[in-house]
């Protein structure tokens, strides 16, 4: 889904735009082996605490988490860690608090973006559905939060 240098920006998309290369891009995943995906997020991730963290669960569901249970992860899109040491409910509060200023974070580029071009895919599309992993686990969770 991304272009250009940026890897880990996504563009402003019509919706069509969007979901066409949403396909594109479930349709080229899908054929990928294991091994080939492991390998591509270590190249996006040097560190490897994401493949490390998908591959020590356990057990992958879907299912429905409270929003003051969970956490995001540290310094998601570039947002200060402050922001993201508590549960969702704070960081959607402090992200509220400066979204329409806008600024050099990525959150508050890519935020806008989801919400005109793809909010209606992400709210229904089990493969764009957030990883929800257990507190303490993965990259070590946020202290007080159940996941």
């Amino acid at each position: 889904m991304r272009d250009g240098n940026d890897k880990r920006s996504i563009h402003a998309y019509s919706k069509k735009e969007f979901e066409l290369k949403l396909r594109r891009a479930k349709h080229d995943t899908k054929k990928l082996s294991e091994k080939r995906l492991d390998v591509l997020l270590l190249k996006e991730w040097k560190k490897g605490t994401r493949l490390h963290a998908y591959d020590d669960a356990d057990a992958w569901y879907m299912g429905i988490a409270d929003i003051r249970e969970v956490g995001v992860w540290k310094r998601a899109g570039g947002l200060p860690k402050a922001w993201t040491n508590g549960p969702l409910t704070l960081t959607a509060k402090k992200v509220a608090g400066v979204l329409s200023k806008g600024g050099r974070m990525r959150a508050l580029r890519a935020i806008p973006r989801i919400i005109a071009t793809s909010l209606s895919f992400v709210e229904k599309d089990p493969y764009l559905f957030p990883i929800v992993l257990t507190g303490g686990t993965g990259t070590m969770g946020r202290k007080g939060l159940k996941k």
